[in-house]
This record gives C-alpha cells, sequence and structure tokens, in this order.
C-alpha cells in the first residue's frame, strides 16, 4: 500500500484506487452493454441470411427435382417408343 497518496487517518485504499476502480467496472459494464447490442444486432442478420440461403437451396432442389422428371418422362416416352418399333 503506498501511503503518499492516501491522506493521513485514512484506512482502506486511497481515493485514487477507488477512483480507478469504479472507472474499470464502468468500462467493464460498457463493454458488456456493448457486446450484448452486438450479438442484438448481429444475431437476427445473420439468421435472416442463413434462413434466406436455406430457401435458395431448397429452390434450385425443386427446380432440380422437376428437371429430373421431365427427363425421366422424356425418356420412358423414348423408350415405348423403342418398343413399339422393335415390335413392328
Amino acid at each position: 500500500m503506498d501511503s503518499g497518496n492516501q491522506p493521513p487517518g485514512t484506512p482502506g485504499k486511497a481515493p485514487f484506487w477507488r477512483e480507478v476502480e469504479q472507472q474499470v467496472a464502468a468500462g467493464l459494464i460498457l463493454l458488456a452493454v456493448a457486446g450484448i447490442g452486438y450479438i442484438g444486432i448481429t444475431v437476427p442478420r445473420q439468421l435472416d441470411l442463413v434462413l434466406e440461403n436455406q430457401k435458395a437451396i431448397l429452390d434450385r432442389q425443386v427446380a432440380a427435382e422437376q428437371r429430373l422428371e421431365k427427363a425421366e418422362a422424356a425418356l420412358h416416352g423414348i423408350d415405348r417408343r423403342v418398343t413399339r418399333l422393335e415390335a413392328q
């Protein structure tokens, strides 16, 4: 303990160190509030992006399945025609 910063007869910490502790506590509280605010803004935005990407992937999957169904139907039609031609 440095008695040079403390008035004579005052027990405990010097007023300077009490102010430093208060400023550190205030800074930590401010940092915590800012972090919570950042998370509160960032997480919903990122979640929206993830959901948009999932929707885009699902849309592409549906389109690919539709193209595949059309190709299978065309192939089945060709197969029937070939079978009829072979039967003649």
